[in-house]
Formats: structure tokens, sequence, C-alpha cells
């Protein structure tokens, strides 16, 4: 099937595990198109018309969960009708003004009971498959091979973090990928970020894009990986001295919305295996940076608080 016609291409941008084309179809109306990278070795996955029901029942607020539309591309993209074309992640790098500061806060609010409300719903599967970024960070940190850079900072992280802390953290993956029988829940599967698509009017909200990941498993797991990636940004604004009380303020807006966990435990170790996998992402789908090695020593603390820092006052 061929992808639905597109408007005016405003950005392109991707890795070699993913690659994004964003279009403007009308004013607040724009066509994300996401495609497999090169070096990535699965396609993506088309959402369950069971995910579909449930990810629209959970809608919140001001936030919703956008599914792809019907039908793949020949290149084996999926499309999404979303209202914007910047998502929480590009808000959060720069200075945003008082209304997109106000929109913010309030989607996170709205994006924590949303995802709470699709944490309710039992996994349909009887054998759920594990989250795709811990399976790929469980599969290089046990073989330590990969694209571009992989092999590399496997051998630098690996001597860094001494093998005591490179087997707990193996620990915690396996426990992160393992199957969790009938106490599965339908997590988003890769919950962060750069999923929540902000409207471009700061009144309507936010969409969340969502399908391509989803899984059975622990809702820890989700919301840890949300937690780990605003703990990144906070680590990085605090390297640079530049203090940024907004990082803070979404975190809490988002963990209070989302309410408690069984196992905070669980959510702190979701929240350093994230950074981990962004650090693996980095150099085995973009290559090496430097700033990998500032990450190393960053993800050196986080193991050995368990990642009790994330949860901490920032």
């Amino acid at each position: 099937m061929s992808a639905p016609a597109m408007g005016r291409t405003e950005q392109e941008f991707g890795t070699g595990y993913l690659q994004t084309r964003i279009s403007r179809l009308s004013p607040g109306r724009y066509a994300w198109q996401r495609r497999p990278g090169p070096d990535r070795t699965a396609p993506l996955r088309r959402p369950t018309a069971a995910f579909r029901r449930q990810a629209a029942a959970a809608a919140h607020g001001s936030v919703q969960f956008a599914t792809p539309l019907p039908g793949t591309a020949s290149d084996g993209s999926l499309t999404y009708l979303v209202p914007g074309s910047t998502t929480a992640a590009g808000l959060l790098s720069r200075t945003p003004t008082a209304q997109q500061h106000d929109q913010l806060l309030r989607t996170m609010s709205d994006a924590g009971h949303a995802l709470r409300a699709l944490h309710r719903h039992a996994h349909p599967s009887t054998a759920p498959g594990p989250a795709p970024g811990p399976a790929r960070l469980l599969a290089w940190l046990d073989t330590g091979t990969g694209p571009r850079a992989a092999a590399a900072l496997h051998q630098r992280m690996t001597h860094q973090l001494g093998v005591s802390r490179w087997d707990e953290v193996r620990q915690w993956c396996r426990a992160a990928v393992e199957h969790p029988g009938t106490a599965a829940v339908t997590l988003h599967g890769a919950f962060g970020l750069g999923q929540i698509v902000m409207a471009d009017s700061p009144d309507e909200g936010a969409m969340i894009l969502a399908g391509e990941d989803t899984v059975g498993g622990h809702g820890e797991l989700d919301a840890g990986w949300l937690l780990g990636e605003l703990a990144e940004l906070q680590m990085i604004s605090t390297v640079a001295k530049k203090p940024r009380p907004l990082l803070g303020e979404a975190r809490d807006h988002f963990l209070t919305a989302y309410g408690p966990v069984a196992d905070r435990t669980a959510l702190a170790r979701a929240a350093v295996l994230r950074t981990l996998t962004h650090v693996h992402d980095f150099a085995a789908f973009v290559g090496w940076h430097p700033e990998l090695l500032l990450y190393t020593r960053h993800i050196t603390d986080l193991i050995d608080d368990q990642g009790a820092s994330t949860l901490h006052p920032w």
C-alpha cells in the first residue's frame, strides 16, 4: 500500500534506527511519517485492534494517544496525523514562552493520567514480547556487538564501570524483559519525550505517538523510561551549570498524575536503563562522540545509587 498524500515537508531527521519526515498538511495538522533506518533489523510493527481500542480509551484531558494510519507504505513507514511538529523533548531544549510552559506542565500531568489509564488494561497476549529498548540493550550488554561505534562503546564502558556494575545492570535489564505472565499490563513500550507531540496551539495539548513498540509488562518500565529522559536532561543542565527548573516541574507533574507505583526500585532502575539505552543507541545508530564518556561517569553514579537520584529533588 502506498503512503497517503503528503503536504510540504517541514523537517526530516533520523538515525540508523529510525527516520522521520514531518509534513504540514494544513494549519495545525501534520503527518509524521516514520520508517526503519538502515541499521534496523526489524520492521516497524503495526498495533493491533485491541491496542487501538485501549489507547483510545486512555485519553485524558488535553492528551490522546495517536496510532498510525491503516496500511504500511512500500518503504515500511507508518504515518501518524497529529496537531504539531514539535515534541516535548524539543520544547524542553529551549526556553518556552509562558503559554508553552503552561502547555507543557498540563501535558505532563495529562500524560501521566493517560499512561496510568493505559496500564489499567491487561495485555491481551498470553506471551507478550519484551519492550524493544531493554531487549536491544540486553543483547548489546551480553555480546558487545552492533553497528558503528557499539563495540567500541562496549569496550570502554565495561572497563570503566567494572565487572560488578556491568553484571548488576544486566540483571536489571533481564528483569525488565522477562515474561511477566498474567500480571502483564499494556505498555506503550517506548514512552518518552520524543513521542509526545505538542500541538501548535498551546490550548490544544498534545498527542502521544503509540503502537509501534507496545508490549505487555510492568507499568514501572513505561513510567521509568520517561523519568530517565528527564533525569538525563537534568544531568546535562547540571554539568553545563544552567539550572532548568522546568525539568523538575515536568517530572513532578508527571509522577504525581501517574500515581503510586508498586515498585519504586523498578521505576528508578528503568530510568537508569533508559539512559544507558540512549547511550548505546547513539553509539550504534549515530556514531562515536566524546560526550559518551561523560555519560559513562553519570551512569556509574546511577548504578551505584540504584537510580534513586532520579527521584531526588532537583
